[in-house]
């Protein structure tokens, strides 16, 4: 995890274990929606950079799952 800021790795907890984001979706690692599946997510909040590319990609993604997507949108931007 150490490509995390430090500020955000202090906040979480010390068995955190992150999900490399590879693709311009989150949906494109397996395991990010492997980890919403056991937790049985039905809701998420969608925050990020680049919301022209990759967040909007994750939400088409996280919507086409069945899942209720909320942007927080003043967390996201973009060029």
């Amino acid at each position: 995890m150490s490509k995390t800021a430090a500020e955000v790795r202090a906040a979480l907890p010390e068995d955190f274990v992150a999900v490399e984001k590879t693709a311009f979706s989150s949906c494109g690692a397996s395991a990010f929606v492997s980890k919403l599946e056991e937790a049985g997510a039905r809701q998420i909040l969608l925050c990020g950079i680049e919301a022209h590319v990759c967040v909007n990609q994750t939400a088409h993604d996280l919507l086409a799952l069945g899942l209720q997507v909320h942007v927080l949108t003043d967390c996201v931007s973009s060029r």
